[in-house]
């Protein structure tokens, strides 16, 4: 196991990464921060049928979106999430959902790229958003959100990987070789709040999905974190003797 030091260390990389492609993020790194990225880092790469995190946040998601972004970046994953637009809400209908979700899918299926799926509690505008996202999270299903003529032309694009993993091809076996890679490449992660908790009662209506899912919880500091992140402050103040940081605390 890496020791505390490295794996800050690589998380300040990546923090750093991440900053250069998508902009800034503010974010401390406390022992409570750290634990839960690792603890999402370590879900997701489990295997599809426990890989998908739930994350519910006391108050304000922020925090766990942003675990959600440097997780992804840990694992050299695009973060995907809908085009949903606040300041138009109505306008995001499930056609724009579905379109979304399966434009994931084949980013994964078909080009075999690390992907992480973020839905946030204000982009779940319909429970029935959750229909798919559950189906695929328990079972792994997406045929529902492909025509026969889609699953055939899926399978046409793949031709030549099976060709090159001596896999006689057939349409069948094509698309099966997809929902694989979908499997290997794909993961879900949602956010939402104690606050506003409509996507974790709309998550409820799927049983089979909350039983695939990793719910993880971020309470309010209690007094112990409190004394951890007054000491991680402290210990970037120069000058200030250990006698005057346990005296400050």
């Amino acid at each position: 196991m890496p020791d505390s030091g490295s794996v800050v260390t690589r998380m300040r990389h990546n923090i750093s990464e991440f900053v250069k492609h998508f902009g800034s993020i503010n974010i401390e790194l406390y022992e409570s921060t750290i634990s839960l990225i690792s603890r999402v880092v370590h879900v997701l790469q489990n295997p599809h049928d426990i890989g998908h995190v739930l994350l519910v946040a006391d108050g304000c998601a922020d925090i766990a979106n942003k675990v959600a972004a440097i997780a992804a970046s840990i694992l050299g994953a695009a973060v995907v999430s809908p085009s949903y637009s606040p300041e138009n809400p109505s306008s995001y209908s499930l056609t724009d959902f579905c379109a979304d979700f399966t434009s994931a899918i084949v980013e994964a299926g078909v080009k075999g790229k690390k992907i992480m799926f973020l839905l946030q509690e204000h982009e779940a505008a319909d429970p029935e958003f959750l229909v798919h996202v559950s189906e695929y999270v328990s079972s792994c299903s997406v045929a529902g959100l492909f025509s026969a003529e889609e699953q055939v032309n899926i399978g046409n694009s793949l031709r030549s990987d099976l060709t090159q993993a001596g896999i006689s091809f057939n349409h069948e076996i094509a698309f099966q070789f997809f929902l694989k890679n979908v499997q290997e490449n794909l993961r879900v992660v949602m956010t939402t709040t104690t606050d506003n908790c409509q996507l974790w009662e709309w998550s409820s209506r799927y049983p089979s999905m909350l039983n695939c899912i990793n719910v993880m919880w971020l309470p309010h500091w209690d007094s112990v974190q409190l004394l951890h992140v007054s000491k991680y402050h402290l210990n970037g103040i120069k000058g200030l003797t250990e006698k005057r940081k346990k005296y400050r605390l």
